[in-house]
């Protein structure tokens, strides 16, 4: 009964990419969070428009930053998302219950070279495999759904300004409670699945 709270660390003032462990987290209560230091722009000012928080866009092939005015909803179970704290330091998830079960994203792709990426996450309080036996890449499914030119996971690396890359090669490798990634769709409309075996 009652919220449940998850904690993320961020360093610096990093982009970094997240995904909400609990239900019902919403948005705006997210970035309002005196403990989540979200920035909010234009930094600094004090009339600021605009949090560090994104989706990605997949039609317009870029990030859509949500304004403190018009910011509703909560972050979607699966879904990935940006965000920026204004220096170190923990960011919290809370919401009614944590994500349990399997849960199948959508993704999508318009029809163009460039198009095609979807920022999803793990949406579990432990983390995810990603690579390996009983991972996110070994589950048919979604490689299926994968652009078969790009079938990896993408994660930001700030301290290179560019997209690490977790293939299907040898090994298992592991993502992060709280951690969002990229990947790209292979098909106009279609799903990837989280399931309690990634766990």
């Amino acid at each position: 009964a009652g919220t449940k709270s998850v904690q993320r660390w961020l360093a610096n003032d990093d982009i970094h990419l997240i995904s909400s462990p609990v239900s019902a987290q919403g948005i705006k209560s997210f970035g309002d969070a005196t403990g989540n230091s979200i920035k909010q722009y234009p930094y600094p000012s004090a009339t600021p428009t605009e949090y560090d928080i994104a989706n990605y866009n997949e039609p317009g092939d870029d990030w859509s930053y949500y304004t403190i005015s018009g910011a509703t909803g909560n972050f979607g179970v699966g879904q990935g998302y940006l965000a920026q704290r204004s220096a170190s330091g923990t960011v919290t998830f809370t919401g009614g219950t944590i994500n349990i079960g399997t849960i199948s994203p959508a993704i999508s792709r318009t029809s163009g070279t460039i198009y095609g990426w979807n920022c999803i996450g793990n949406p579990y309080t432990s983390a995810l495999k990603a690579r390996g036996a009983g991972s996110f890449l070994a589950l048919a499914s979604n490689l299926a759904n994968l652009d078969p030119g790009y079938a990896a996971l993408f994660i930001w690396n700030q301290s290179t300004g560019d997209y690490d890359q977790i293939t299907t090669g040898s090994g298992e490798l592991n993502i992060a409670v709280g951690q969002g990634f990229i990947i790209r769709a292979a098909t106009s409309t279609s799903t990837v699945s989280f399931t309690r075996a990634m766990q």
